[in-house]
């Protein structure tokens, strides 16, 4: 019987780049935050996890095109079946809130993945969090087209957003978040195993 292969978790950002930042909050470590509390209810969902930074550092300080590079290399030699890259999103116009998930544009089977499980966690966050507003869109950012698993990113939430920054910095908001994406990433996972015994 073959391992099963692991999802890469990638917390946005870390190290020298903290990413966005409001009232001396850093995104990176938010990102770390919710992205090690995601991979603790995965594993315990009983899927392995594979993450890039469980730390705060950068992959490579020396450039961020090639901190970005050494991220999807950690998914493609762990031979990943997904690459799912977490952050928190800013905005000049702080009454923007919700969540975006973002999936690469192109064709072939695994972009085709790379939609699917995006429109799993959208509907996720959805249905666990219906008083926000949640967007998911084609994108072509080179962190997800040029990854060699299927890949998303995960915007959480809006830190320049005054209510989603305090949510955002709860613990008990983490935890719940973390939840949503753990179950949403679980359940897309066995709905691919059923798929490829029903084909195989």
């Amino acid at each position: 019987m073959s391992a099963i292969p692991p999802v890469t978790l990638d917390p946005g950002h870390g190290g020298i780049d903290g990413g966005a930042t409001a009232d001396g909050i850093l995104e990176k470590d938010l990102n770390l935050a919710i992205t090690r509390e995601t991979a603790k209810r995965l594993e315990a969902k009983g899927l392995k996890v594979a993450l890039t930074r469980d730390s705060d550092i950068a992959l490579d300080p020396t450039s961020y095109a090639n901190d970005l590079r050494r991220r999807r290399q950690i998914a493609a030699t762990n031979r990943s079946w997904a690459f799912i890259s977490i952050h928190v999103n800013s905005i000049g116009d702080s009454s923007v809130r919700g969540t975006l998930v973002l999936y690469p544009e192109g064709s072939g089977s695994e972009r085709e993945t790379a939609k699917a499980l995006a429109e799993a966690l959208h509907e996720a966050l959805e249905a666990d969090f219906p008083n926000r507003p949640h967007r998911i869109q084609v994108s072509d950012i080179p962190h997800l087209i040029e990854s060699r698993v299927p890949a998303v990113l995960v915007e959480v939430g809006f830190l320049s957003n005054p209510e989603e920054r305090r949510m955002l910095t709860n613990h008990l908001y983490q935890e719940g978040l973390a939840e949503t994406l753990a179950q949403a990433v679980r359940d897309f996972w066995q709905k691919q195993q059923s798929k490829a015994k029903a084909t195989g």
